[in-house]
């Protein structure tokens, strides 16, 4: 009989894709400023985050784990810096009046903002070892 590793690659591959597509959002949020939501580009950057939130929960239901108790708080927490973060990095680099900042300031930006939930992932994976 084979024991349940719990938390295994697939979940940690689900995670890690959240975190990569976080981190092109946050880096097209800051590089192209206001330009993201202009025009017919709006409606479809909210429409594909919103189809990627329901196949991210389909595929998370579908994955058996069992994950330490207070997990899900860490997770919150990185996810939080992530999303309150994008807002402070741009008002902290002038990306608020609406002009893009630089894409090595963003990638940079993007990356510093996504590093607590790549971590969460990357644990999850050596976890599910």
């Amino acid at each position: 009989m084979t024991r349940d590793r719990g938390s295994g690659r697939s979940e940690a591959l689900i995670l890690a894709s959240w975190t990569l597509i976080g981190g092109f959002f946050m880096t097209a949020l800051l590089y192209l400023g206001a330009d993201l939501w202009g025009g017919a580009r709006g409606p479809v950057v909210f429409g594909a985050l919103i189809v990627l939130v329901m196949l991210g929960n389909f595929t998370r239901a579908r994955a058996r784990t069992t994950r330490p108790r207070h997990f899900g708080l860490a997770e919150a927490v990185a996810a939080l810096w992530l999303g309150m973060g994008g807002g402070i990095a741009a008002q902290a680099l002038g990306n608020d009046s609406g002009n893009g900042v630089p894409l090595g300031t963003a990638v940079i930006a993007a990356a510093v903002l996504t590093a607590p939930l790549f971590a969460c992932s990357v644990w999850l994976a050596a976890r599910g070892r």
